[in-house]
């Protein structure tokens, strides 16, 4: 089959196929995308069909993706619904569940409170009882820049935590 041939075969069926994407999708965008599939399948293969009703062919392709496409798209929406029905907890239960004592949740509170590389630093070695290895490599900081910045966020914190026993 030529090239010339082909050109013309989809010159040809091009309306009709769109037609029947807008019947099926109601969506020129869809129908397009339809059409654009059909075709990318037929130039791919329509050498080694053996079938003269390229036209019936086409239509199929187009059906069948359409449908595939349905199925996925119900599919993926079930998964999500399915999702959005697990039980969920919130931060601040979940918070309070890890916290446990009241004196740790107010010193968590306390913590958050400070500026971030003390903040994380301070809530890994204390709450998540990580080495300061574990933390340096972690951070990519050295094991000393660690040291330091447990170091300055206790005396921050002590400050904070001094500042609301005043108050």
């Amino acid at each position: 089959m030529s090239k010339k041939w082909v050109e013309q075969l989809i010159e040809e069926v091009y309306p009709s196929m769109l037609f029947y994407g807008l019947s099926l999708t109601k969506s020129h965008y869809e129908a397009e995308e339809l059409v654009q599939e059909a075709l990318y399948r037929f130039l791919l293969i329509y050498d080694q069909l053996e079938e003269n009703n390229y036209k019936g062919w086409l239509f199929r392709v187009m059906r069948n993706y359409y449908f595939d496409n349905q199925r996925k798209a119900k599919r993926k929406k079930a998964a999500l619904t399915d999702l959005a029905r697990l039980p969920t907890k919130s931060m601040e239960d979940t918070l309070h569940q890890f916290i446990q004592s009241k004196e740790r949740e107010q010193l968590y509170y306390a913590i958050d409170t400070l500026k971030e590389p003390y903040k994380e630093v301070l809530i890994s070695y204390y709450f998540l009882e990580m080495s300061i290895k574990a933390i340096a490599e972690m951070t990519h900081m050295t094991p000393a820049n660690i040291k330091v910045l447990l170091y300055r966020g206790r005396k921050q914190l002590k400050e904070v935590l001094t500042n609301e026993e005043l108050s």
